[in-house]
């Protein structure tokens, strides 16, 4: 009897797994390196990059890891303390910005509520705990990874609104008016979030994508030519982006009896207009801190 590929319920296999799913617990996330022996106490078994360019020490955590966890973080976390700056100089990797502070993170295939309880105990923000359930779909194994503890819990945030891991001023105030301008197009346009990304959805269909990338905004819009991505700098950019989801909005949506071609545009374009001749009130109740000229 032929059978398809195992599903992982060994550390081997969920080292296997992370190496090549990682994107999967959070899109953007990128691996670096494999195998960091910091000290004998402190073993990582994955660097990787998020999507803000910073560096994620991730642990496969297994039946015989799991009561050494909690020491584990505190350990790395001590580790980091004095000896980052050598580990940047040994890991380096386009996009890593190691001025960002390095997360923790733990993966495991299961993990006792006594075990999670201690992790709850440590300092605000010391790890992230996700918990990684694989299942075969004809024939291929597919990976699902929840969020147990950490920021990653609280990503459920399907709003118009900037995702909270976005922290420059600027980045924010572009992300917040082309999420403004885009949700006025039709009420129905739903959101996908998580911590650097929003997905934004119309009649099942992707609208567009706002994130970042090595910590830079972007929005890419799908196209004939396949994808169109553009950085977020200035309000033009900004005005640009809107646009070209709105011209991808109307190949999503269907034509209504009596209004199509150019007579189905003047509604929505008179809509674009408007909504882009925002107030002052509207410019600072935005956040948005970039001058009149861009």
């Amino acid at each position: 009897m032929i059978s398809g590929p195992q599903l992982p319920r060994t550390r081997a296999g969920l080292l296997e797994l992370l190496a090549h799913h990682l994107g999967e617990m959070e899109r953007g996330l990128e691996v670096v390196a494999l195998g960091l022996e910091l000290d004998p106490s402190c073993t990582v078994d994955v660097l990787a990059k998020d999507a803000a360019g910073g560096p994620v020490l991730a642990f496969a955590v297994d039946q015989d890891s799991e009561a050494e966890l909690p020491s584990t973080v505190l350990a790395t976390r001590a580790w980091l303390a004095t000896g980052r700056a050598a580990l940047a100089r040994a890991c380096p990797a386009e996009g890593l910005d190691w001025e960002r502070d390095p997360r923790l993170v733990a993966l495991a295939l299961d993990l006792q509520c006594g075990t999670l309880q201690v992790l709850a105990e440590l300092p605000k923000g010391a790890v992230e705990v996700y918990r990684v359930l694989p299942f075969r779909v004809g024939g291929q194994v597919v990976v699902s990874i929840q969020s147990l503890l950490g920021e990653g819990a609280m990503q459920a945030e399907n709003t118009l609104r900037v995702p909270t891991g976005v922290t420059n001023p600027e980045a924010r105030s572009l992300g917040s008016r082309y999420l403004d301008l885009v949700g006025r197009l039709d009420p129905e346009i739903r959101v996908e979030g998580d911590r650097y990304f929003r997905v934004l959805r119309y009649g099942g269909q992707t609208l567009a994508e706002l994130g970042l990338r090595d910590g830079h905004l972007q929005v890419k819009v799908p196209a004939d030519e396949g994808v169109a991505e553009m950085e977020l700098q200035t309000r033009q950019d900004c005005t640009v982006a809107v646009d070209r989801t709105a011209r991808r909005f109307l190949e999503c949506e269907a034509p209504t009896p009596g209004q199509t071609g150019s007579s189905a545009m003047e509604p929505l374009q008179r809509s674009i207009e408007d909504a882009q001749r925002l107030s002052d009130d509207e410019v600072v109740s935005l956040g948005a801190s970039i001058d009149d000229d861009g």
